[in-house]
């Protein structure tokens, strides 16, 4: 029997706690369940090669249910999640396949197309779209206090990834500009890159 593939969203880091929370979910008592992780933990993406490792291992003979997660899939290269979509789309029997990833809006449409979403109940992992507008509508001052007060947050790089996954999403809608456009992708492409979260969100301050 096949399974859809899962994406879970969430922003708990701990993977014991994750775990706990997708057996709760795909209701499995997954200490019967062999487990295996794809990702890459030295590297700030997770690249072809690891989704290869996923396809090989995937496609193995099973006669019992076992589990996949790529954890951090926002960290998903474009190429990688495209080397995905068939797996995705014509996953083996006894194989599911669970993405965790802090934000829905990081992956591509045709990967949110074929596979089931569920959003963590207990950690808000997406910005409200109140919250973006307001940045949006925000005059330049009071668009860099909003940035002052998300760097004083823990996580400030993924509130900076989900702000701009907002942004993005909304984009169409609301900027006419394609300069504003382009703009908001390098931002988001510096910040895939280690660039520094401060400077980023202050060019996007300035820049949209």
């Amino acid at each position: 029997m096949k399974i859809q593939p899962k994406l879970f969203i969430t922003k708990e880091k701990e993977q014991e706690k994750i775990l706990k929370k997708i057996e709760k979910i795909l209701k499995l008592d997954l200490l019967s369940i062999k487990i295996k992780f794809f990702s890459n933990k030295e590297k700030d993406s997770i690249g072809i090669s690891e989704i290869s490792e996923l396809t090989e291992w995937a496609y193995l003979k099973k006669t019992e249910k076992e589990l996949a997660i790529i954890l951090n899939s926002q960290k998903l290269t474009i190429e990688a999640q495209n080397a995905l979509l068939k797996l995705l789309e014509e996953p083996p029997e006894f194989t599911i396949i669970v993405l965790v990833s802090v934000n829905a809006d990081l992956l591509l449409p045709t990967i949110l197309s074929r596979i089931e979403i569920f959003i963590d109940p207990e950690k808000s992992v997406k910005i409200s779209l109140e919250k973006t507008k307001n940045f949006l509508e925000a005059n330049l001052l009071e668009r860099l206090r909003i940035i002052d007060n998300m760097l004083l947050e823990d996580e400030a790089k993924i509130e900076a990834e989900i702000l701009i996954g907002n942004l993005l999403e909304i984009s169409p809608k609301t900027f006419n500009n394609i300069e504003a456009l382009e703009n908001l992708r390098l931002a988001y492409k510096a910040l895939s890159k280690k660039g520094n979260v401060k400077q980023v969100l202050e060019f996007l301050a300035y820049s949209i």
